[in-house]
């Protein structure tokens, strides 16, 4: 494998196989080797509470190190909440941890709103560029459960052909899936309504559900079987939030 040195702003992305007949270019330049023209502004991904008054907000490529300090470049919808401090997150900076004067109240919606950041080739974030968060309030088992399984995605009809998993949020407060597993699989960021569903899903196939819901990504989602199996929504801790075990007869109605 190998990346361009061209370009300033390499991350994993843009690690690519060797193209090279031998398999490799040792103590030669990459097979790989270009000129990278960067020409599209850095994406809100995702913000994400960790305590009562620290956010991590992360973005699809590295911040430029000369505005992602800069405390002005981060506000939160109606004013309730202001940051002392603004530091970016080695190894790569694409993500930014922000530091609050006050801290959240648990279970209450917010959104955040980016400006005035560039990557490190100099494009602009997009104007209007915002995401929700919320702080969890404490977990108890049965809080959220797994509502609906999609085991069996053939043939394909109205739905898109690959597995999910539903779940239910029991509460009256919004919650944030980050950091909770289905099985061994951790979940990506995503927050569902109080007494609201919201879908588990590959991240490569989110945009086939995107109009069907709330989503929370999980990479590389681990399939599950059709005739026989059992689907934990888990506690970072590995504690069981909700369980569910099925078999072929449940699965096809037969």
């Amino acid at each position: 494998m190998g990346f361009p040195s061209h370009d300033i702003c390499s991350t994993k992305e843009n690690w690519t196989a060797s193209t090279d007949v031998s398999g490799g270019t040792p103590g030669r330049m990459n097979s790989v080797d270009a000129v990278v023209i960067d020409v599209t502004g850095p994406k809100l991904l995702s913000a994400s509470a960790v305590s009562s008054d620290t956010l991590i907000v992360c973005f699809d490529e590295p911040i430029s190190l000369a505005f992602a300090s800069q405390l002005g470049s981060y506000f939160v919808t109606g004013g309730v909440l202001a940051f002392a401090s603004a530091t970016p997150l080695e190894p790569d900076y694409a993500c930014i941890q922000l530091a609050l004067t006050s801290p959240m109240i648990p279970g209450l919606l917010y959104t955040l709103e980016v400006s005035g950041l560039e990557d490190c080739s100099g494009n602009p974030i997009a104007v209007g560029s915002q995401t929700p968060f919320v702080l969890n309030p404490p977990l108890v088992r049965g809080n959220l459960v797994i509502n609906e399984i999609l085991a069996d995605p053939t043939p394909q009809v109205a739905l898109p052909g690959e597995q999910f998993v539903e779940v239910y949020n029991r509460t009256s407060n919004y919650l944030d899936l980050n950091g909770l597993k289905l099985n061994s699989d951790i979940i990506g960021p995503g927050i569902v309504a109080p007494n609201g569903y919201i879908l588990l899903v590959d991240e490569s196939f989110t945009d086939q559900f995107d109009s069907l819901g709330t989503l929370a990504p999980i990479q590389g989602m681990n399939t599950f079987t059709q005739s026989a199996y059992t689907l934990t929504l888990k506690f970072p801790n590995d504690d069981v939030m909700d369980e569910v075990s099925y078999n072929s007869s449940i699965v096809t109605g037969k």
